[in-house]
């Protein structure tokens, strides 16, 4: 249930980025991202110093998993967030934004609510999982961009997030659809 509200928190805060991009535009949204990130680091730095940070503390313990740095999903996500906006830019960012807000938050959900059958390459992970992310990721992604190529990055990412790997997927799925995109772009497609 922990998780399910965790990925419940990714699809808001999401959704919360795509909104400010929307509203105030890109470079303004940045800016108001990173600022919130750098809020998020001083914050970290208070309570690692053991300092009361109340309001912080109650949401950095609500939603992390046990036994990480607290606050550090939310912190991937928004760095993840920022290098989509800063290299990314445009429709290409918010639609990445909405991949890994919306696949990613379905492919928990899912797959632990109908993960029975396994991936070959992950025991963590699953066919439901996987199936949710690319379908979920590409309805949301077509909103931004041609329905070809939403596809194309749904399931490209949603491969690339059932690896076994210890990469957290709030960075690694930015970085693979910059990646991506670069070679698109390569390949003239």
């Amino acid at each position: 249930m922990q998780e399910v509200k965790r990925q419940g928190v990714h699809v808001v805060f999401g959704s919360a980025i795509i909104a400010l991009a929307l509203i105030l535009g890109m470079h303004d949204a940045v800016i108001v991202l990173t600022l919130a990130l750098a809020a998020g680091i001083f914050a970290l730095g208070l309570h690692l110093l053991k300092l009361p940070v109340p309001f912080a503390k109650q949401i950095l313990f609500e939603f992390e998993r046990g036994k990480v740095i607290p606050g550090k999903g939310a912190m991937h996500y928004a760095a993840g967030a920022l290098l989509l906006m800063t290299l990314g830019k445009g429709e290409f960012a918010l639609a990445m934004i909405a991949v890994l807000a919306f696949g990613d938050g379905a492919s928990t959900a899912i797959g632990k609510a109908f993960g029975k059958l396994k991936l070959p390459w992950n025991d963590d992970k699953s066919w439901a999982g996987t199936l949710a992310f690319a379908v979920v990721g590409f309805a949301a992604a077509a909103f931004f961009l041609p329905l070809q190529e939403t596809f194309a990055y749904s399931v490209l990412l949603a491969l690339v997030e059932s690896l076994p790997t210890s990469i957290d997927d709030n960075l690694m799925i930015p970085v693979s659809a910059l990646a991506l995109r670069a070679i698109f772009q390569a390949l003239g497609i």
